[in-house]
């Protein structure tokens, strides 16, 4: 008697003889239906496996050729044409649990690629932010050495002042109009002093709350 193997759970063996079976024919038929149905699960185990291990390699692939981390090749390779029957040779319940398999690798491929453009972008954030703390603090140092030249043309005239304070103190030596004339001069060299040290006290102070500024900004 043969067996079909959409029948093998539900034959009752025994009603397949008149009278007595011969000895030893049920144990037999049922031996080998058990050993065909451990030889067909075997084999779909190990057609899930390859077909599951080329889905997923082929979504790794295209994954990282979406994101530009590997060329797309000139010619895809077709799959074996053994794995292809195998594919067509499985049943309805056993394709639907290999696509229900490959939905979530590509769910979690698309999962990590999305967290890797997202990281992306922040490393690209925070470039910008360093581009802008750079160019602040050029524009800082720029403004500070305006106000260094300030200074310096500041102190410049303190000497030119002191040079004509003593040119004049040399004239008006002598009688009371020259000790009048010297001490004008020395008002007007110490009033000049006093504008200059101003001048620098105030560059000073804007050059520090600028600092003061850029380290908050930073922070």
């Amino acid at each position: 008697m043969s067996l079909h193997h959409d029948q093998q759970d539900t034959i009752d063996f025994t009603e397949c003889y008149v009278g007595e079976p011969p000895a030893g024919s049920v144990a037999d038929d049922l031996a080998r239906a058990r050993s065909a149905r451990q030889r067909r699960r075997r084999n779909a185990g190990a057609a899930a496996g390859g077909i599951a291990a080329l889905a997923l390699s082929a979504l790794l692939i295209g994954t990282l050729q979406s994101a530009g981390t590997i060329s797309q090749p000139a010619d895809q390779p077709k799959p074996p044409a053994a794995t292809a029957s195998r594919d067509q040779e499985r049943t309805g319940p056993e394709r639907e649990g290999t696509k229900e398999e490959a939905a979530k690798r590509q769910a979690e491929a698309e999962r990590r690629a999305a967290e890797q453009a997202e990281g992306e972008k922040r490393a690209k954030e925070r470039e910008q932010k360093q581009a802008e703390a750079e160019k602040r603090a050029a524009e800082q140092e720029q403004k500070q050495a305006e106000a260094e030249k300030r200074a310096a043309e500041q102190e410049q005239k303190q000497a030119e002042a002191e040079k004509r304070a003593a040119e004049q103190e040399q004239k008006q030596k002598g009688g009371a109009a020259e000790r009048e004339a010297a001490e004008k001069a020395a008002k007007q060299e110490a009033a000049e002093r006093e504008a200059a040290k101003a001048a620098k006290d105030e560059a000073a102070k804007r050059q520090a709350e600028e600092e003061a500024k850029r380290r908050a900004t930073e922070r």
